[in-house]
């Protein structure tokens, strides 16, 4: 594995590797037939920060990835219809309130579903009553910095709504398919709520949903008189859940990587034989 660097979350240099994939193609690169051999690679390695816990790519690999909009599925559709109805409920927005939408490109924006509901959509170097970050906070190589630019966003009475795809289910199914370069990090709970901390803002609402394997979805305020009130149980509920499993500790991430360079090896093996 490469030599340490400064964790993307909080910057801390007590960083340690969890999984080796070896040197490998970019994820977005399909090459033709005929083009000229060797396919470039690069390392693809998963380190764990002591001091956060958050788990992310190592220094090593190619530019970032741009995101082109994906065909929305039908699943995607049907999940974006649903986010939206629970947002507008949970969080009590009415029409006229402000919306500013930061979309990962992997298919499935919200945006059309909350302007459908009244919202005013504005500009990302602006502020807004919320802003939803939508599978886009993985995609920055510095977390740190896009978490601040998030705090920069939200109205003194707004709010943050965060999908993110989910350590924990990455932990429990070995879900090793959704490690790639571009996917910069992956975040559970409890490193999520001392990045936002870190920023000023609480986490106030915590949802596991079923896309892309598993995600989950954090809404988020700014840390100022009265926001306590706006914590649900689910917080607390979760948080003590991936104590349990040990998602904030190292030994359990470094068990995900055990058995996800058996399962490599293995399926570069069965390949090879085919």
């Amino acid at each position: 594995m490469t030599t340490a660097f400064s964790c993307r979350g909080c910057r801390s240099q007590r960083i340690e590797p969890v999984l080796d994939l070896g040197d490998v193609p970019a994820s977005d690169t399909f090459p033709h037939e005929h083009a000229p051999l060797p396919d470039r690679r690069w390392p693809l390695e998963l380190y764990m920060c002591r001091s956060c816990a958050l788990v992310q790519l190592g220094p090593a690999g190619p530019a970032a990835i741009d995101e082109q909009g994906a065909i929305e599925s039908a699943t995607a559709l049907a999940h974006a219809r649903r986010a939206v109805a629970a947002i507008m409920r949970d969080e009590r927005l009415q029409a006229g309130d402000t919306l500013i939408e930061i979309d990962s490109g992997h298919g499935g924006s919200w945006l059309p579903g909350f302007v459908d509901s009244g919202l005013a959509i504005r500009e990302p170097n602006t502020t807004a009553d919320l802003v939803v970050d939508l599978h886009g906070m993985m995609h920055a190589a510095d977390l740190d910095a896009a978490v601040a630019a998030h705090a920069a966003r939200i109205a003194p009475s707004g709010r943050l709504v965060c999908e993110f795809y989910y350590l924990g289910a990455l932990v429990e199914g070995s879900l090793i398919d959704t490690i790639r370069h571009g996917h910069f990090s992956y975040l559970s709970l409890v490193a999520a709520v001392r990045l936002f901390d870190r920023h000023g803002l609480v986490a106030c609402r915590a949802e596991r949903v079923p896309m892309f394997g598993g995600s989950l979805r954090v809404t988020v305020r700014r840390a100022v008189d009265g926001a306590h009130s706006y914590v649900d149980t689910s917080v607390a509920e979760l948080l003590e859940v991936e104590r349990r499993a040990g998602l904030d500790d190292l030994s359990a991430v470094a068990a995900l990587g055990r058995r996800g360079r058996a399962a490599a090896t293995a399926f570069r093996a069965h390949l090879a034989s085919a």
